[in-house]
């Protein structure tokens, strides 16, 4: 899931990315990118789960958290 916050009042372009995705070695992760929507810059981050149930909850409880931070 893409989620977007632009605030041209504080030159704010950003967005976030969310995905479930399994790996190489039998396990699943969400895959999390992050950075500005005007330039190329941006960041990765790789949380590794056990199973695609808990990757999917956790997936979710960080769309949660940036949805109330004003991202859409």
């Amino acid at each position: 899931m893409k989620l977007i916050r632009i605030d041209p009042n504080k030159n704010m372009y950003r967005f976030y990315e969310v995905h479930v995705q399994s790996t190489l070695f039998d396990q699943h992760s969400v895959v999390c990118t992050w950075g500005s929507i005007k330039s190329r810059y941006h960041r990765v981050r790789m949380i590794k789960t056990e199973t695609p149930e808990e990757a999917k909850k956790f997936a979710d409880q960080i769309i949660q958290q940036k949805t109330k931070k004003g991202y859409t």
